[in-house]
């Protein structure tokens, strides 16, 4: 095989640039103190620990979102602690209310009162700038202040605390706390008549009277009599009488403003949704007025609105107690008592269920606790592979500088032209 000049002079360049680019490796290793400086010098083992690095970032942030869960469940549920406290304060408010005499029944009002209020700010709760029973309305309050009803939304949030797993973090005020406009589907759901200026319960609701032919769920319709001059108490009084599965209270929808707004409330047991309401109406009432405004066909009618029922709510169902009250009612003042026991089963099982989203979020921390010690772990022993030994890389270094000056010498001198080189 013939040698040519350039065939040398192209395997000493190779070389040479070969020989500089390991000292200079070498260099920058033993100035970084690491193995790996760029994702070039060993690709598995730089994509190992830039992917365990995002799986640490991954966790940081589930860990995050878990101790905001955490701290917005554990609001609630103290909250459902406190709306028990002033349920049990209102039961016994309106036991004593049964036996009390007339002059003291203003006091049991004014009680139940104060415990509205206390509720209201219950439901207003707020944890780090947020309304917790808000919904998605986070920065406004749950509960209307003045009128005791609920102004947020009615949807859950859900937070993602591991890869696929969420767990809502939320319970709105009308699930339990305050009522509010509702479809019509819900199964909590009752009616209201939007008719207001009735400041007492005994205020004139029809004129003329008639009759109504109530039906539940698409039964038979049932025929309730109303006589003419019925007051919203009559009337209240009249259709709880007939049995006919639908049951009215009279309900202030303005609980702290002035004036009081009271209005009849209508709800379907064992707890049908509104839309299940039907009512016939015949009355010489004018039109849009007394009688004629509980006309409904399956839950809508021109003179109610669907709402929360009242009476499946905390602040609803002291509402009705404290009207109960007022009108020294005390078959009212019994049923607003069952309300309140039924509230209080529905918080405690509702409490349970925020009691089993904790566990979950405790089983992911804790999970994801385990993830980052062997995560970290895991990149710590990479790195510490990747950690360069100096004595070894500096003597490395040296050789390679040696053998780049014997390289430039030998072929300096062999490489040197002369003018026997133009003659070959």
């Amino acid at each position: 095989m013939r040698i040519t000049t350039q065939m040398m002079y192209a395997q000493f360049n190779f070389n040479l640039q070969n020989s500089m680019d390991n000292i200079y490796k070498a260099n920058e290793q033993i100035a970084t103190g690491q193995k790996l400086n760029r994702p070039s010098d060993d690709p598995a083992s730089v994509s190992s620990i830039t992917l365990e690095k995002a799986q640490l970032g991954s966790v940081e942030v589930y860990q995050d979102t878990i101790g905001k869960a955490n701290l917005l469940l554990n609001a609630t549920s103290n909250a459902f602690e406190n709306l028990n406290t002033l349920i049990a304060n209102a039961k016994q408010t309106a036991t004593s209310a049964l036996s009390a005499t007339s002059s003291d029944k203003s006091t049991y009002s004014d009680m139940v009162s104060n415990l509205i209020n206390s509720a209201i700010g219950v439901a207003n709760t707020n944890v780090s700038g947020r309304y917790i029973f808000s919904g998605y309305k986070t920065d406004q309050p749950a509960v209307n202040t003045t009128t005791g009803m609920f102004q947020g939304t009615s949807d859950r949030i859900s937070n993602e605390i591991n890869a696929g797993t969420f767990v809502d973090i939320n319970v709105t005020a009308d699930e339990l706390i305050a009522y509010g406009t509702t479809a019509p589907s819900s199964a909590n759901s009752g009616l209201i008549t939007t008719a207001g200026a009735f400041t007492s319960p005994t205020d004139v609701f029809t004129s003329n009277g008639g009759s109504l032919a109530m039906s539940l769920n698409g039964g038979a319709a049932i025929a309730v009599n109303i006589p003419a001059g019925s007051t919203l108490a009559g009337v209240r009084d009249a259709i709880n009488a007939a049995n006919t599965g639908i049951t009215a209270e009279v309900f202030n929808a303005n609980q702290n403003g002035m004036p009081a707004d009271y209005r009849i409330m209508l709800s379907a047991a064992p707890s049908s949704p509104a839309d299940a309401i039907s009512i016939g109406v015949t009355t010489t009432d004018g039109a849009g007025s007394g009688l004629n405004t509980l006309a409904v066909a399956s839950g809508v009618g021109a003179g109610v609105i669907s709402v929360v029922s009242p009476d499946t709510t905390v602040i609803g169902a002291m509402s009705l107690l404290k009207t109960a009250i007022q009108q020294g009612d005390n078959d009212a003042i019994n049923r607003a008592l069952t309300s309140l026991e039924n509230v209080s089963t529905r918080l405690n099982e509702t409490d349970s269920n925020i009691g089993v989203r904790l566990n979950r979020i405790d089983a992911e921390k804790q999970y994801l606790a385990f993830r980052d010690t062997d995560v970290t772990n895991s990149v710590a022993d990479k790195l510490m592979l990747s950690t360069v030994d100096i004595a070894r890389v500096t003597t490395a270094a040296q050789q390679q500088q040696t053998s780049l000056q014997s390289l430039r010498a030998i072929t300096s001198g062999f490489l040197q032209t002369s003018l026997f080189d133009f003659l070959k």
